[in-house]
């Protein structure tokens, strides 16, 4: 979790007397409810499903501390309707995101006449889950923290052929173009890009090197390191193609620091960049000094970089709920705010699927959120790219710059 200013940065990459259905928890309470009644007359519904449980449980309950305090805002209102707020648990029996729970928590909300919209999930296996039956509904997905490209371009998730998600963070192809940007500021102009060759990783270092043009620079060469790959040979192919420059994209923690270690004696004067995947301390434990002045960065903003608006969003949500939000709370904040201002353009057309959906749409140039006004284009992917760099410094990620 994101750490006040003054201190090094180390990064985790994680109601009221209204009518929400579930009372806001603190951070060390779990999430207890009983089912939600069927809405009453004149009422809408926004549903959300994360898994509140295992490692999961304390960003999936910021998430839903987010969008409890959205609704609060609006005064439980949408026009002429009520608003209530019912959170989905895609928990299986072993603590981590099913796939079958998340499909049902899909289904109910699809069922529902009333849902204006759906903020979810956890896992990338469930968002797709969901995205599938939300589309077969007609019912707006929303989506606060998957970051997949395929979400959003793959045809198997739009089998109606009508768009029904959006992105509010930006994915991992925007992270590839602020990558490029931020190298090439950084003066360089020739770079390698070592990925893990996991369909994860690949489409981020394709984008890369497709983008990488643009902004000036040359990519002198692709290696693929895959688990288990001897680094100090990976390091070898990689020097061997003189770049001032090396990223690298989605390597598993141990293997990217054995292979950092090697780099910085074969290219001991080269940058070295690695992007959300390595922005632990894990990370900086396992590549020790080799890791010392390297960069990697992430989306989104810190929290103690929050200004305005945003900051005094961070001090309501602490004074509510007693915790600091997970860094990525604030964009399922502004999914709950895009959908409820959607529905209060829809008007009495709010329960009309289509008409709600192109509500949003148009709701959706121009938008002001809580991390600046952005829209969202026609493959459905937030405008908003800001990215945060960070440097390593003492053992610690130290805040660099934002990326815009």
């Amino acid at each position: 979790m994101t750490r006040r200013r003054g201190r090094p940065l180390a990064f985790a990459v994680v109601a009221s007397a209204l009518v929400l259905v579930v009372a806001a928890a603190t951070s060390t309470a779990p999430l207890f409810r009983a089912p939600a009644p069927p809405a009453p007359a004149d009422t809408l519904t926004l549903y959300s499903s994360f898994t509140e449980a295992g490692s999961w449980s304390s960003a999936s309950r910021s998430f839903e501390n987010a969008i409890a305090l959205a609704v609060e805002d609006a005064d439980a209102r949408a026009g002429r309707f009520a608003l209530r707020y019912v959170p989905l648990n895609d928990a299986g029996a072993d603590g981590k995101p099913d796939t079958s729970a998340a499909g049902a928590n899909a289904d109910r909300a699809g069922a529902d006449k009333t849902a204006i919209a759906f903020v979810g999930a956890s896992s990338r296996t469930a968002t797709r889950a969901v995205a599938l039956v939300l589309n077969r509904a007609k019912l707006a997905l929303l989506a606060p923290a998957d970051r997949g490209p395929d979400l959003t371009r793959d045809a198997r998730y739009s089998p109606t052929g009508a768009r029904t998600t959006f992105r509010l963070i930006p994915s991992e192809l925007a992270q590839a173009e602020a990558a490029a940007r931020w190298l090439s500021a950084l003066g360089h102009g020739a770079v390698a890009v070592v990925d893990d060759g996991t369909t994860y990783a690949t489409p981020i270092a394709d984008a890369f090197a497709a983008r990488a043009p643009a902004a000036g620079l040359r990519v002198t060469g692709r290696e693929r390191a895959a688990k288990g790959d001897d680094p100090v040979q990976v390091a070898k192919r990689v020097a061997a193609t003189s770049p001032g420059a090396v990223l690298l994209v989605a390597l598993d923690e141990g293997e990217a620091a054995k292979i950092v270690t090697h780099l910085r004696t074969a290219l001991p004067s080269a940058t070295l960049m690695g992007l959300d995947a390595l922005t632990s301390d894990d990370f900086l434990k396992a590549a020790g000094a080799a890791a010392e002045g390297m960069y990697a960065m992430f989306p989104g903003v810190p929290l103690d970089r929050y200004t305005g608006d945003t900051r005094g969003w961070l001090e309501r949500y602490e004074a509510r709920y007693g915790s600091e939000p997970h860094p990525y709370a604030v964009y399922a904040y502004d999914a709950a705010t895009l959908a409820i201002a959607a529905a209060r353009r829809a008007g009495d057309g709010a329960t009309d699927r289509e008409r709600m959906l192109q509500a949003l749409r148009d709701v959706a140039k121009g938008y002001a959120g809580l991390l600046g006004t952005w829209s969202l284009d026609g493959d459905g992917e937030t405008t908003a790219i800001t990215h945060t760099a960070v440097q390593a410094r003492g053992g610690h990620w130290i805040f660099s710059r934002l990326l815009g």
